[in-house]
């Protein structure tokens, strides 16, 4: 299972177009990979997901995010509290669906070869792979999202 996943974390950028090269730069002392993808560029310490920087252009903005420094100190309690007046309140069927599909990608890459049949079919409703294993209910969903992400980007330009 854990090489499945390595396997399909490094491909699965390279479906869309995004390449990697490991070990492409040192930041802050720390050993960067760099992944290029849709004229972004992210460079993330080696073996985390942590990015020191990330730079690229999107909708006709260029952008450069670079870390500083790195401080390894242990972080306060505070930090993970809720603000106050803040109360979390669990979407049961977004909850359902979640839970649904991490069954679907745990059970894919149970599999030998589970990169290789996650790529061809993936497990789980996808724009970047197609709407094949969509139920009804989770086209509609996606259908909602993209309408209303058109609207807002064309909400955007007026």
């Amino acid at each position: 299972m854990i090489q499945n996943v390595e396997e399909f974390g490094l491909s699965l950028g390279t479906d869309i177009g995004a390449k990697m090269v490991k070990n492409a730069a040192t930041i802050l002392g720390y050993s960067c990979d760099k992944t290029m993808s849709m004229g972004m560029s992210s460079y993330v310490i080696h073996g985390t997901d942590l990015p020191l920087k990330i730079e690229g252009k999107m909708m006709g903005m260029n952008f450069s995010t670079v870390a500083t420094s790195i401080d390894k100190i242990k972080v306060a309690e505070k930090y993970f509290q809720l603000p106050k007046g803040i109360t979390p309140v669990q979407d049961k069927e977004a909850d359902r669906m979640a839970r649904a599909m991490a069954k679907r990608v745990i059970a894919a890459f149970k599999t030998p070869d589970g990169a290789e049949k996650f790529r061809k079919n993936p497990p789980f409703p996808s724009p970047i792979y197609g709407r094949q294993n969509m139920d009804p209910e989770e086209k509609e969903n996606l259908d909602k999202i993209m309408g209303n992400f058109r609207e807002m980007m064309k909400n955007r330009q007026q």
